[in-house]
């Protein structure tokens, strides 16, 4: 596996100009002189962690991907919304990622289609320290919150969610912290009151020593079409088998993640060691690496090792969020958002091999 990094719209708007120098996205669907089809996934972290890699690292490290006859390489931006725009700008092939910056695309004009679902609760809800005076979505009006960027998916789903329980967004003052132990340093001497950002980024608040409280709201709550795989629907259309491809080992990473957290941390933190926590025990890295992992796949709702399929009232349902939180301004129809054709393709795999190998490894 090859990681690149690129960070914001002056790199992609550069990598669009000289496609040619920036890796193999815009992959033609053909294979390589390796047998390979390359491809570049987006990723919107720097580093990924643990709790992220059956959609990193997992489906190189057990070889699921090359069983699908492809080559993987992850290019790591800042942000959400920046994997969306290097997938546009063909910089990337695919990304999982939340789908508030897809459907302000789409709206735009873009041809972005999500072809399978992720994380299907919200991964991106509200939370306040466990010592703060917040206890409600109508107690962040006037305060200072933390996001990673203004790039950053958490960010939108939180000015919809504070539209949708009655609070005005622009209320809230924002400010880019970026993550993990930046934040925990805010918060600690009060630049900012609280942090909006993901189930992951809360866990890495945990290990550098801040709890996050989850602060519930039915707008919150009840979203389904979180995160999903993220691709043209050009090139979906025109290379399918590339884009089942990735996914399915996606998906197979995912069940074996599911019934050998261990295991998946182990071969995580050798393909990124920098994911490692520092500074503790190898008991305590690992118990913290595993919860992680463990939260994230519950977003999944998986059932068997497999995720559940999207509705159209599930769509409606989040982008009635979205409208309010100013991410769009007008209704989209289902079927501009998400292609549901492939989920059945890319889940036909042996599920309980996958599992019971995964049982099995040490």
């Amino acid at each position: 596996m090859t990681q690149k990094r690129f960070i914001g719209a002056v790199a992609i708007a550069a990598c669009a100009a000289v496609l040619g120098a920036c890796g193999n996205a815009g992959s033609s669907g053909e294979p390589g002189a390796d047998g390979l089809t390359h491809v570049t996934l987006g990723f919107a972290l720097a580093v990924p962690d643990a709790s992220q890699s059956y959609y990193t690292s997992l489906p190189n490290e057990l070889g699921y991907w090359k069983d699908e006859k492809l080559q993987v390489d992850v290019a790591t931006f800042d942000g959400s919304n920046a994997t969306i725009t290097a997938v546009q700008a063909k910089q990337a092939d695919v990304t999982n990622t939340g789908t508030a910056g897809v459907a302000a695309a789409v709206e735009k004009g873009s041809d972005l289609i999500a072809y399978y679902p992720m994380s299907t609760t919200n991964i991106y809800f509200p939370a306040a320290p466990e010592n703060s005076p917040i206890k409600s979505i109508k107690d962040f009006a006037g305060k200072k919150v933390g996001i990673q960027s203004l790039e950053s998916t958490s960010y939108q789903y939180l000015r919809g969610i504070l539209a949708d329980e009655g609070v005005d967004p622009d209320s809230v003052e924002y400010v880019p912290v970026g993550t993990g132990a930046e934040v925990a340093a805010a918060l600690n001497n009060g630049s900012i009151d609280t942090y909006q950002g993901s189930d992951t980024l809360y866990a890495q608040l945990k290990t550098a020593g801040v709890t996050m409280r989850r602060i519930p709201s039915d707008a919150s709550d009840g979203l389904k079409f979180v995160t999903a795989m993220v691709a043209s629907a050009a090139n979906l259309k025109a290379h399918p088998d590339t884009y089942i491809g990735i996914a399915r080992g996606i998906a197979k990473a995912r069940a074996f993640a599911e019934a050998n957290p261990e295991a998946a941390v182990r071969l995580h933190w050798q393909a990124y060691p920098d994911s490692k926590p520092r500074n503790v025990s190898e008991e305590v890295a690992m118990a913290t690496a595993v919860q992680g992992l463990k939260d994230r796949l519950k977003a999944e709702n998986l059932v068997n090792g497999i995720g559940t399929d999207l509705t159209a009232d599930d769509i409606a349902n989040t982008v009635r969020v979205f409208i309010g939180g100013g991410i769009i301004k007008q209704e989209l129809p289902a079927d501009k958002l998400y292609d549901g054709e492939f989920v059945k393709q890319i889940n036909d795999f042996d599920t309980a091999a996958i599992q019971q190998a995964a049982k099995e490894r040490s």
